[in-house]
């Protein structure tokens, strides 16, 4: 049997602290830019990589990028995401 390491409180805890960490708006750009390029390629200079995509990542794709590096940098130790 698995043993908890986390209590419910503390996980939410965590979550809050991680959605909290600061994102600089020039990297919500970044990510933003990366997702559209991937349903417009011809757009950012990628023409080539229109015949490898079927599909692009939805918008929703950038909140879960920025969500997903928030969350990474509390793991690091940190309260601010880097491009890294």
């Amino acid at each position: 049997e698995p043993k908890a390491i986390l209590n419910t409180g503390d996980l939410l805890r965590l979550q809050d602290v991680a959605a909290n960490n600061f994102v600089h708006h020039a990297l919500v750009d970044y990510v933003v830019r990366i997702v559209t390029a991937t349903r417009e390629p011809e757009k950012f200079g990628m023409p080539d990589a229109k015949a490898w995509i079927a599909y692009g990542a939805s918008p929703r794709a950038s909140l879960g990028i920025i969500a997903a590096s928030r969350a990474l940098a509390l793991v690091r130790g940190r309260d601010y995401v880097i491009p890294q």
